[in-house]
């Protein structure tokens, strides 16, 4: 189901999400938008579909996974 921005923007509002994620391979544009006008933080950026260049952060499976994983914790623990 495709929804709006103005309406994600209410649902994000109405749930009080506190952090957004940006996923590595989109334009964060749209995410930082929406973070901003709902008051929500961007918690950082996960590696979900695709990984980082090779000596990045994310060049392999398992470190992708500690990345993502390190970041949801990060964002956790400050809430």
């Amino acid at each position: 189901m495709e929804r709006s921005l103005p309406a994600l923007a209410r649902q994000i509002g109405q749930e009080h999400v506190r952090a957004l994620f940006l996923d590595n391979i989109t334009d964060p544009r749209i995410m930082e938008r929406i973070a901003s006008e709902t008051g929500a933080a961007i918690g950082g950026t996960l590696y979900g579909d695709a990984l980082s260049r090779p000596g990045g952060e994310a060049d392999t499976y398992i470190r992708m996974l500690r990345h993502d994983v390190v970041t949801l914790n990060a964002d956790m623990m400050r809430n």
